[in-house]
């Protein structure tokens, strides 16, 4: 998990008031593996993260797993306009 978020030690978090006591680097966990599924969507990211609770929970915390996934949608249009592009 130190390697992922070193890719991302530069990104700025766009999110504010409760949406930011979702980790961060959670979340971009879940979106990379939902990605690597072939997942397209923040539905897709919901049905990946209700189906594999107990396989993400192996590497993370998941304090509140469906919440991180229902409010993902918001946090990922953040990013884009936020030049998430850059980091990379």
């Amino acid at each position: 998990m130190e390697e992922f978020a070193s890719f991302f030690k530069d990104l700025e978090d766009p999110r504010t008031g409760n949406a930011s006591r979702h980790n961060l680097l959670e979340i971009l966990v879940i979106a990379l593996c939902v990605t690597l599924c072939v997942g397209q969507t923040a539905v897709d990211m919901v049905e990946f993260g209700m189906a594999k609770e107990l396989f993400l929970r192996f590497f993370l915390q998941l304090k509140m797993v469906f919440q991180v996934m229902i409010h993902s949608a918001v946090f990922f249009a953040c990013l884009i306009r936020n030049n998430f592009t850059l980091v990379f």
